[in-house]
């Protein structure tokens, strides 16, 4: 009964999130972008997320403009800010996840800067439980410039510097993901869960991530606020980049947030073309994808 409850809070988060998005839609006319890519600051400092810019849809208006969200660059908001930077709030994570509050794996920090200027390395924000749709292959900084492969970029709704519109949504709403649950860690793949408001852009040249094997830069950018279908739900592959795909605690599968705002929950053996080529021939690829053009049959 308790773990029917938790998982029946986790789908009004992602209800909520949904609304928020809609709401962002509403007032700028696209979706939130996944994280914005800064060039004034270097790549291990703070690049705003898309958990950033909904936040006054959320009731966190106090705590986004105290961020100056978009404006004032993320790791000197940190250094102003570093509680509110690793706290939690309950909107953002699944009742269900035992993960900490923050990240605590060098490879899931980044650097700020307090009032005097001076820098501190290798700090862990707070956590989320919800990742946005990026590809069905590996991460993709970029927009996808062919919708039935994940290869020429992102076929989600969500890239570096994202601007995707409703209407760019063309499968449908109610058939595109625009959200997904991420476990803190699941039996076999040490997910570390998303980050909450910022987000490292390094690709490779920060600290070492712990629960990585070996390739520094799969735990960079990207993959720490966005996922991809690629290795399917809950996926038991060790492989670094299976990180960034989707899972949860609840039994047999996750949430996850469709484009018309219902959340549903995909059980981990839905027909998934795993790890094989970029090309969209499956179920869950084609709900990750906006673009593909076709027709979903039952899931």
């Amino acid at each position: 009964a308790r773990e029917a409850a938790r998982r029946s809070s986790c789908k009004n988060n992602l209800k909520q999130l949904g609304l928020a998005v809609h709401n962002y839609n509403s007032t700028f006319g696209m979706l939130p972008p996944v994280y914005v890519i800064d060039p004034n600051v270097g790549d291990d400092e703070g690049h705003w997320t898309w958990s950033g810019f909904i936040a006054p849809y959320v009731e966190l208006g106090t705590v986004y403009n105290s961020f100056d969200v978009g404006n004032t660059p993320a790791s000197y908001a940190f250094g102003r800010n570093i509680s509110a930077m690793q706290q939690t709030y309950a909107v953002f994570r699944c009742p269900s996840d035992t993960g900490p509050q923050k990240h605590t794996d060098a490879g899931y920090t980044i650097d700020y800067f307090d009032s005097s200027g001076s820098r501190t390395s290798n700090v862990g924000v707070a956590l989320t439980n919800y990742v946005a749709s990026n590809n069905n292959a590996y991460h993709r900084a970029n927009k996808a410039s062919n919708y039935k492969d994940g290869t020429t970029g992102g076929t989600g709704a969500f890239w570096g510097n994202s601007n995707c519109r409703i209407r760019d949504i063309t499968d449908g709403l109610s058939n595109t993901i625009l959200m997904g649950e991420r476990a803190y860690q699941i039996p076999g793949n040490k997910m570390i869960a998303g980050m909450l408001f910022a987000v490292r852009d390094n690709l490779g040249q920060g600290p070492s991530c712990a629960n990585c094997t070996g390739n520094t830069a799969a735990n960079q950018g990207l993959l720490s606020v966005s996922g991809t279908t690629h290795f399917g739900i809950n996926p038991t592959s060790t492989s670094d980049q299976a990180n960034g795909g989707y899972s949860s605690l609840h039994t047999g599968g996750a949430q996850f947030l469709m484009g018309d705002g219902r959340v549903q929950f995909l059980s981990e053996n839905i027909d998934n073309s795993i790890a094989v080529g970029g090309v969209v021939d499956s179920t869950f690829e084609r709900l990750a994808s906006i673009q593909d053009g076709d027709v979903i049959g039952e899931y």
